[in-house]
C-alpha cells in the first residue's frame, strides 16, 4: 500500500478473486489502511438480501 494513493478501486469481488492466494491478503492490507475504498460486489441475477 503506497501512502500517496488517494483511492482504491476494486471491481467485482467474486468467487474467482476469493480463490486467489494473493488477492485476499492484498484486500486485507487495503482494509487496514486509512485509504478510501470503492468496490463493487456482484449479486445474483434474481437478487439477494444484502446483510446490513
Amino acid at each position: 500500500v503506497k501512502e500517496e494513493t488517494d483511492l482504491f478501486v476494486i471491481d467485482e469481488v467474486g468467487k474467482m478473486e476469493l480463490f486467489s492466494s494473493s488477492f485476499f491478503p492484498a484486500v486485507l492490507q487495503v482494509l487496514e489502511s486509512n485509504i478510501p475504498i470503492l468496490a463493487s460486489i456482484p449479486i445474483p441475477k434474481f437478487g439477494r438480501d444484502i446483510p446490513e
